[in-house]
């Protein structure tokens, strides 16, 4: 295990580091206008949604380790206090690499990249058609994070419209999440894509108190047989189930079962085949 005292490393080093481990990131494509009105559009991963009610993105723009400077989307928003953020598809890869480049201010990115441009409903610039995802946003405040080069600013900006793209909604207008193909930033050059074969469900945790890794039955814990997360399964059920059974012996042959009905999203059933006197009512 290698420690790193941030304090004592070379920024580039810190970046190699970071932006590698702190990954997949999504790509927010932000579009602005300066105070003459000239668009821009820039992708930025150092991204997310930080707030449901009021809805509100993040993002943050950060000095040039070459010089100190910044792209031109946090003059914009300083000036204007509006952006437009989409999100970045596999489809709009390319033309969004495009607008990384660091362009001159008058240069502008829609005609630079191929984009489309559209016009907003509540703010000032402009949306990008190609984008099946789009909030409209006004910027409620930009923190400064240092004064060094490689420090950020945090534009804290509201969500006040948001378009989704018909083809992306099913009949209840719930995002079709295997439909839906954006990309995230990994470290380096390289980025990385959702696609329905690596995408799995797991259900939020809905009860007030489940059995937790530290109650489970020690002929569970013991086991080689099940992995850390078939464990975990296990353990988010009621811990009404435990009963008397943290020495209670399960077979082998019973864990190796139990685990194939876990990796089916099926640990009710596991819970049933390990302790064949239980019997969950499932609503």
């Amino acid at each position: 295990m290698m420690h790193y005292n941030t304090a004592q490393l070379d920024p580039i080093r810190i970046t190699q580091l970071l932006q590698a481990a702190l990954a997949p990131r999504p790509i927010g494509l932000v579009s602005s206008l300066n105070a003459a009105g000239t668009p821009n559009l820039a992708p930025f991963s150092f991204f997310g949604l930080v707030s449901l009610n009021p809805p509100v993105v993040v993002f943050a723009p950060v000095s040039r380790l070459r010089d100190g400077s910044f792209k031109d989307t946090l003059h914009n928003v300083e000036a204007t206090g509006e952006c437009v953020v989409h999100l970045v598809e596999q489809e709009q890869v390319g033309q969004m690499n495009l607008c990384a480049v660091e362009y001159e201010e008058v240069v502008n990115e829609f005609s630079r990249s191929g984009f489309t441009p559209g016009s907003a409903l509540l703010v000032s610039p402009f949306l990008v058609k190609e984008c099946r995802v789009k909030l409209e946003c006004r910027v409620q405040a930009i923190h400064s994070l240092g004064n060094t080069r490689g420090a950020g600013n945090l534009v804290i900006a509201r969500v006040v419209m948001v378009h989704i793209d018909d083809s992306l909604l099913d009949p209840d207008g719930k995002i079709k999440t295997v439909e839906y193909r954006p990309v995230a930033r990994l470290g380096g050059d390289w980025y990385t894509r959702v696609a329905a074969e690596t995408l799995f469900e797991m259900p939020k945790p809905n009860k007030k108190d489940c059995i937790g890794m530290d109650r489970l039955p020690l002929s569970i814990t013991a086991s080689n047989q099940l992995s850390p997360n078939q464990k975990a399964s296990l353990a988010l059920l009621d811990v009404h189930l435990l009963e008397n059974r943290l020495h209670e012996p399960v077979t082998g042959m019973d864990i190796s079962r139990a685990a194939a009905l876990i990796d089916k999203g099926r640990a009710n059933e596991a819970w049933e085949l390990l302790y064949p006197s239980t019997k969950i009512n499932v609503k």
